[in-house]
């Protein structure tokens, strides 16, 4: 059952940036892996613990709203920010575009300082704290900027109230958060 299960989620689709052509190019939830650029689409499903770098509406407020039923059975939408600095790095005339853009629509700028050297990301070992999460990322020739669990988009939510949102990924499968906090040793058994 457990087998089925997690083929099932690891054929789920998604959609991971190809820093070469600029586009984003469909893969599975399986394959992808720490460092990749995944953009979610409004109503769709996490896939992997990852980074906020950009919504479609960034230009208007830098945030987006996260369903976490499935994740923490709480019902509310959660805030999810961008850090101001990593939207000055990736997105540096975000007055430009609107969230109107079709859903392939990619900033140049943050194509650039995406795909250009290496940006160096620096975080936690992977934990079960669905609450808590450290870490900085460092783009070339700029200070590191850190980052906290308000600046993170965990497995399995689901994104709500932007068109979409772009982000790198930092824990993959076992080691995401949720994963980790679904420990069967702690689960409570009644015996009838």
């Amino acid at each position: 059952k457990r087998y089925k299960s997690d083929m099932l989620v690891n054929n789920s689709v998604c959609f991971v940036l190809d820093t070469e052509t600029g586009n984003f190019e469909e893969t599975t939830w399986g394959k992808v892996h720490r460092g990749q650029v995944v953009r979610i689409q409004r109503n769709e499903t996490v896939a992997a613990d990852m980074l906020l770098l950009l919504t479609s509406h960034a230009h208007e407020d830098p945030c987006c709203y996260l369903e976490t039923s499935s994740v923490d059975g709480e019902t509310y939408l959660k805030k999810r920010y961008t850090k101001p600095a990593i939207l000055q790095t990736v997105a540096p005339d975000l007055e430009t575009y609107s969230c109107d853009e079709e859903v392939d629509f990619v900033p140049q700028d943050f194509l650039q300082a995406i795909g250009r050297d290496t940006v160096v990301l620096r975080y936690d070992l992977p934990d079960s704290s669905l609450s808590s999460f450290n870490g900085e990322i460092e783009f070339p020739g700029a200070k590191a900027v850190t980052f906290s669990a308000e600046n993170t988009l965990l497995r399995g939510c689901k994104v709500r109230n932007v068109n979409w949102a772009i982000g790198v990924v930092l824990y993959t499968g076992h080691d995401t958060k949720i994963l980790m906090a679904d420990d069967p040793s702690t689960r409570k058994i009644s015996i009838v």
